[in-house]
């Protein structure tokens, strides 16, 4: 498959597999404007998820399968119980811990590190928790006469609501070359900002929607690219990464194409709509 890349992508692999792909950074936009290297070769990437198919969601070729400890059900509806009743929580936790420290027990301590606080919260919350489970099981059993009528004492002893559930996890699996690899599962998309050198030495950023962090690389580095490409041509290719899992090459745009999602955000450029007004936008990544 890597034989379908272009040059350039199959060249950049490479020094990504042998660990010589370097971050381009700049710590501010007007900064990378300023100090970029502009002999280098610019080239960007976009990288479109499309959904799994129905048929091998819970496939393990496909996904990776764990489990996952979800707790009892009384674990569970006490969780329930204290979140519609955050403030009293709060309250009850501060007034406990309070009340405990003036205790023999613990007034010899002078100096609260912070294990001894976390040690005392977590005393403190399973003491609240065993305090109010006989309100949570007859809540409990309320439900089940709601839902069972006639049968729940029959329900009520066939379910131990004490034993922990265990559920099963379902994750995509992505396997991609490095650096497309890394992939947040946040996103349907990423766009990545490459350089090469003149000693064929590769710099790479990720953009993304995912998180603060992708989008002001996102942003500073699509406005970068796109005053770039008024200077020279920024060619785009653009891969997909299918329903099947496979990372496919689908086309080469000769200039910067850019995704505009989240673009404007998390770095405060002003000179937005001039600067970007030669990118060819990318309107919908399910349509490229």
């Amino acid at each position: 498959m890597k034989n379908e890349f272009p040059k350039i992508i199959n060249e950049m692999i490479t020094k990504a597999d042998a660990n010589k792909l370097e971050h381009l950074n700049f710590h501010s936009f007007e900064n990378a404007v300023e100090h970029i290297d502009r002999t280098m070769d610019f080239f960007a990437v976009h990288v479109h998820i499309e959904p799994l198919d129905d048929d091998i969601r819970r496939d393990e070729h496909f996904v990776s399968v764990s489990e996952v400890n979800t707790g009892s059900a009384v674990e569970y509806k006490t969780q329930m119980y204290w979140l519609k009743r955050q403030d009293e929580h709060f309250d009850l936790i501060d007034a406990r811990i309070e009340k405990l420290k003036n205790t023999p027990e613990y007034q010899h301590i002078k100096e609260w590190e912070l294990e001894d606080e976390v040690r005392l919260k977590d005393r403190v919350l399973e003491e609240l928790n065993q305090e109010i489970q006989p309100k949570i099981i007859r809540m409990m059993k309320e439900e089940y006469k709601l839902m069972y009528e006639d049968e729940w004492e029959e329900k009520w002893h066939q379910e131990d609501i004490f034993k922990d559930r265990i559920r099963k996890d379902y994750r995509r699996k992505y396997d991609m070359p490095i650096p497309f690899w890394h992939w947040d599962i946040r996103n349907t998309w990423q766009q990545f900002y490459f350089a090469r050198d003149k000693e064929e030495n590769f710099y790479y950023r990720k953009g993304g929607s995912g998180s603060s962090g992708q989008r002001y690389h996102h942003c500073i580095f699509g406005h970068l690219f796109a005053i770039i490409n008024d200077e020279k041509p920024v060619p785009t290719y653009f891969f997909r990464y299918d329903s099947r899992n496979r990372f496919l090459f689908d086309r080469e745009e000769n200039e910067l194409w850019l995704n505009f999602m989240d673009i404007r955000t998390n770095c405060g450029i002003r000179e937005t709509r001039e600067i970007l007004k030669n990118v060819h936008r990318i309107e919908r990544t399910w349509e490229i």
